[in-house]
């Protein structure tokens, strides 16, 4: 196994401690007798066991205790983890040829949303486009938003990012993302724009039923926040039922708010081979009393989107 990894494991969670106040001891790792230990020093330079479980651990750790402050170099750190990761974790554990993913999926919205943290902004109709590439378990995405009535709405932003996954087993994947989010409320890069993180774990149960969370850490630089997003995905016959459940933190001011969505998406509509029309209808409405004061309190959400395999 690469050294790569040793250092990178070392580092992130020197930054761990620092940011948390968390001992090197609550992080475990293996020896080649397959016993749990704490992690040593001399670890940094000796390939280690079961590296994908060591990683697995040290996300959760980092999710369930989030950083109250974060410094230059606890954000470079957290980018060094989305970036350096090592390849052979990320490879195809099944053996076949490595696939290539790429679409592009324009999507129209009734009202304005935010759909990692769990807010209803406005009643505008508004259009956004992803696009998505992944191959080798590595991509990009960029997503774009565009509220048609205000052109003023938080609603209008971009957000690149790219991304490295692993299969930590046939059922259970991470992933992790880091990008930049340009507010365009009244130009091409306004301010208060910052950089975000995220680590997402997936979990197929069966062929109808999937978990996913998502971690994710925004406005690194000035006021730190995290949204925490739960998703539920439940299959059967042609339809699609996806429960949300969000969680927000502003540690500044020691805010949260917590939010829940039902969706229902509908069979999808096959134009041609590669485009498709998906109807999704959803409800959304805050369980917390407190809520951020840019959002509704609750509302119901049309999307209409037209996805476009280029490859697959």
């Amino acid at each position: 196994m690469s050294k790569k990894i040793n250092i990178q494991f070392f580092l992130y969670n020197l930054m761990l401690r620092k940011t948390n106040n968390l001992p090197l001891s609550r992080v475990s790792v293996w020896d080649e007798g397959g016993a749990k230990r704490s992690p040593k020093l001399w670890d940094c330079f000796a390939p280690m066991h079961k590296p994908p479980q060591v990683l697995a651990i040290d996300v959760w750790l980092f999710c369930v205790r989030p950083v109250t402050r974060i410094s230059k170099l606890q954000l470079s750190c957290i980018i060094l983890f989305a970036l350096v990761s090592t390849p052979s974790l990320s490879q195809d554990q099944s053996g076949g040829n490595p696939k290539t993913n790429f679409s592009i999926t324009p999507r129209f919205n009734s009202v304005g949303h935010f759909p990692f943290s769990g807010a209803l902004l406005n009643r505008n109709l508004n259009f956004d486009t992803n696009i998505y590439f992944e191959y080798k378990k590595n991509g990009f995405f960029i997503f774009k938003s565009i509220d048609l009535q205000d052109k003023r709405s938080f609603i209008n932003y971009l957000q690149p990012g790219i991304f490295r996954k692993f299969q930590l087993s046939p059922k259970l994947k991470l992933g992790t993302f880091f990008g930049y989010v340009f507010n365009q409320t009244r130009e091409w890069r306004d301010p208060d724009s910052d950089y975000f993180t995220a680590a997402v774990v997936y979990w197929t149960i069966n062929d109808h039923l999937k978990l996913e969370n998502t971690s994710l850490f925004f406005d690194l630089s000035q006021s730190v926040k995290l949204a925490n997003r739960f998703l539920l995905n439940y299959k059967v016959k042609k339809f699609q039922f996806d429960l949300y459940l969000w969680h927000r933190i502003v540690f500044d001011s020691n805010s949260h708010a917590t939010s829940a969505s039902l969706a229902i998406n509908f069979p999808s509509i096959r134009l041609t081979d590669k485009v498709a029309i998906q109807n999704t209808v959803s409800y959304q409405g805050y369980l917390s009393h407190s809520k951020p004061d840019f959002a509704m309190r609750k509302g119901l959400l049309i999307s209409v989107a037209f996805p476009i395999t280029i490859r697959e």
